[in-house]
């Protein structure tokens, strides 16, 4: 690219530039306000249009967050409930365990039934035998 040269606004350039008048000032500062005027308008409208249509959609997003918090509530409490439920179960799951280990504790002073089985044998022979000394009247209850 070519550098332009510079220009450089010299004296008698700037004698020769022609001077204008209030008149054509005025004029020229109220076409440019007049034609300025009808586009600030159009850009305020568009801006105005697009305000309505944020404020719109904010309010969209605004219920849409409400209804969310809503879901969210409800589902705080039901969490909060599964909690209670949780707690309950727990305390339940502690006393089976404990319930369990006394019947392993108990178990082992427990008999089989083959040594119940011998036991009640001796037993009903040992019955026998005292209840026939009682009728013999050899033995005083």
């Amino acid at each position: 690219m070519k550098k332009s040269p510079s220009k450089k606004i010299t004296k008698k350039a700037l004698e020769s530039m022609p001077l204008h008048n209030d008149v054509d000032v005025k004029c020229y500062i109220g076409f440019v306000t007049e034609t300025h005027r009808d586009e600030f308008k159009v850009l305020s409208e568009n801006i105005t249009g697009l305000g309505e249509r944020m404020d719109r959609r904010f309010t969209s997003i605004d219920e849409k967050l409400d209804k969310h918090e809503q879901i969210l509530n409800r589902h705080e409490h039901i969490l909060h409930g599964h909690g209670k439920k949780l707690d309950v179960h727990t305390d339940m799951i502690g006393r089976v365990m404990i319930d369990v280990e006394d019947i392993k504790i108990n178990m082992r002073e427990k008999v089989s039934r083959e040594e119940f089985n011998k036991l009640e044998t001796r037993l009903v022979s040992l019955e026998t035998i005292v209840f026939s000394y009682r009728s013999k009247g050899k033995l005083k209850s």
